[in-house]
């Protein structure tokens, strides 16, 4: 089987490492792999060390800010189809047997995939406009139509995702399958080397991990802590992400406002995450629109509780009182009580890290993802003969 996949960004971020992950487990099971890719980034770097053959040609995404003229819009969509052009004459050279769109953000490969005659997947793992503000180009009516007559398979990460998509999507192409994520590293093991983390001045320590916008809900976060500042509660947040000078601004002013200098530290972007996850007792998830949340997961491998906003995704991979907490998205208050919950528990926070571990390594199998993506990939072929 040969699958060319479509990556909507150069960067190496939720989706991209989905997609790596999945060109990985494919290449194990002996499926031919290529990938166009929009410009040179991390994501090149990832698919040298893979062996992996990629383009690099650039292309724009039939998505954007509702704020976009028509004339924009009209604009971008004509370099949409000029930018097809180049793509199918390689695409006719590596000769699919599928065409594989990572992200809802990028038509092309739906295009190339009609003009081929493949039949084409497209892997939804955002909502769109809910979590990262992004509206169709041609709107959703007309965009809804072309996502479902362009398709064999659309594969979601999540039920939530599921759910959005249901109403326009055939049930028959929807596809629901969660990632596959491997634990950080063994346990007990020590990493080679360790960044600097700033020492402990409290006894308890939360962690919360993300690019700054306002649906990531790092404001709540923020204002848990001065919740938690004026109840005296002994714990600090670290803050491990970055986003535009003005995001990052606001969040300071938020912090110097609420005199937190002391309890929120801000790491800034960093390349692995996983020693910052280590360093404290408890993640949160304050997304008020997380398609899936591999932080959450991630957190769970490394045996945290996770505090989680009850919305999107989350509360699929949260069980309550099991594997951590849900509180009402939002609300930093009822946020700060549930920190204070099991900062004062620490027995049973350690209880609810390691039914998360369990949880987690049981669900987020390679084995499963495999035999599930596969399966979506020969139904996709078997749809395409019928």
């Amino acid at each position: 089987m040969r699958v060319c996949f479509v990556s909507h960004s150069w960067q190496c971020e939720g989706a991209e490492k989905a997609l790596l992950e999945t060109i990985e487990i494919l290449k194990d099971e002996g499926v031919e792999c290529r990938v166009f890719v929009p410009g040179p980034g991390q994501m090149v770097d990832e698919l040298i060390r893979l062996k992996v053959p990629y383009c690099v040609l650039p292309f724009h995404w039939w998505v954007g800010a509702k704020t976009e003229s028509l004339r924009t819009r009209v604009d971008v969509l004509g370099m949409i189809l000029f930018e097809t052009l180049p793509m199918l004459e390689k695409a006719m050279q590596w000769r699919p047997d599928v065409i594989y769109s990572n992200t809802k953000a990028i038509v092309v490969g739906a295009l190339m995939a009609y003009v081929l005659r493949r039949p084409h997947v497209w892997h939804l793992h955002e909502f769109g406009e809910e979590d990262h503000g992004l509206a169709f180009t041609l709107g959703d009516r007309i965009s809804y139509r072309l996502m479902n007559s362009l398709s064999s398979i659309c594969i979601t990460n999540s039920r939530a995702v599921t759910a959005k998509y249901a109403p326009h999507i055939s049930a028959s192409k929807l596809r629901q399958i969660y990632y596959s994520m491997h634990c950080p590293w063994p346990e007990g093991e020590e990493l080679g080397s360790r960044p600097a983390i700033p020492p402990r001045r409290f006894p308890y320590r939360c962690i919360i991990i993300g690019r700054f916008s306002t649906g990531k809900g790092h404001q709540e976060a923020i204002e848990a802590m001065a919740e938690l500042r004026q109840q005296e509660n002994t714990c600090d947040l670290l803050v491990v992400g970055s986003g535009t000078r003005e995001e990052e601004n606001y969040l300071r002013s938020l912090v110097l406002r609420h005199r937190l200098e002391e309890r929120v530290l801000f790491m800034g972007q960093v390349r692995n995450v996983l020693p910052f996850v280590q360093a404290a007792d408890i993640a949160l998830m304050c997304s008020r629109a997380e398609a899936f949340g591999r932080v959450t997961v991630e957190a769970m491998l490394a045996g945290k509780p996770v505090i989680g906003a009850n919305a999107g995704g989350t509360p699929e991979l949260i069980q309550e009182g099991t594997t951590g907490l849900l509180y009402r998205s939002g609300d930093p208050r009822d946020l700060a009580e549930k920190i204070k919950y099991l900062c004062q528990r620490p027995l049973v926070a350690k209880q609810m890290g390691v039914n998360g571990r369990e949880w987690a390594r049981a669900t987020f199998t390679k084995s499963r993802y495999r035999n599930e993506i596969l399966s979506a990939l020969q139904a996709a072929i078997g749809s395409a003969r019928t």
